[in-house]
């Protein structure tokens, strides 16, 4: 080979190497870059009048509200201002465990005391837990014909537009309540719906559903429960529901 072919193949082999380098930078693998974590904090607004308050429930009333309940009691916001209930306004200071609107507007709260009904200006008491009996409260709900099931660990405490009380439980929790509310209407849920014991832990919920039909939630025994259904809970009075 000649000195000029050595020369030639020289600046070939370099031009060949030199493409394939630059083609192999070229070609490195893409890395997309995140436009950012849901985590970072400027993509959450906070609310410092919170701090330390325990919010426990939240609901939005159709006026725009919002409530909270609390481990002190039940506080609102209007959209610029956060508004605590306190005692002198007929809300004990102790943890509200659920919060619901009725249809009426008014704004109901539950907590080991009982059940409280906010009028527009005050709470007032609306259940009264009997003295020396632990409630615990799971969920509030308003039937179709106004009234309101209140789901407990004593049974499901119905209350009827005209005022009155139904409780539907189990025997032996009907038994030690009825001394103490005397008032009250007092029903069995079936057998079927206890354990083995003839008991139940607590009633977890109630929904309507939209042909009427009433589903009752149970906690028979812990990660277990049962249904029960029924076509109404407000019959004539003295008239047992038709569970199934």
């Amino acid at each position: 080979m000649t000195r000029a072919s050595n020369g030639l193949f020289v600046l070939v082999t370099s031009l060949f190497l030199g493409f394939f380098s630059v083609t192999a930078v070229g070609q490195q693998a893409y890395l997309p870059e995140a436009a950012g974590s849901v985590a970072e904090l400027w993509r959450w607004n906070q609310f410092t009048e919170l701090a330390g308050v325990g919010i426990r429930c939240i609901i939005e009333t159709k006026d725009g509200n919002v409530w909270a309940g609390t481990s002190t009691g039940v506080i609102k916001y209007n959209g610029y201002d956060w508004i605590m209930s306190e005692e002198a306004d007929g809300l004990p200071a102790i943890p509200v465990e659920q919060l619901m609107e009725a249809s009426d507007g008014s704004v109901y709260a539950t907590n080991e005391r009982g059940i409280f009904r906010f009028d527009g200006l005050s709470w007032q008491p609306f259940f009264t837990a009997p003295e020396g009996r632990s409630f615990s409260f799971q969920s509030t709900r308003e039937l179709k014909d106004k009234s309101i099931v209140v789901c407990s660990n004593w049974g499901f405490l119905h209350f009827l537009p005209d005022g009155s009380l139904r409780v539907y439980s189990s025997a032996r929790k009907n038994a030690l309540l009825r001394e103490e509310l005397t008032a009250a209407e007092w029903f069995q849920l079936p057998l079927a719906a206890f354990n083995s014991a003839g008991d139940f832990i607590e009633a977890t919920d109630v929904l309507q559903l939209q042909s009427g039909e009433i589903w009752l939630a149970i906690t028979v025994r812990e990660e277990a429960g049962k249904l029960v259904t029924t076509q109404a809970l407000t019959t004539a009075k003295g008239k047992a529901p038709e569970f199934t």
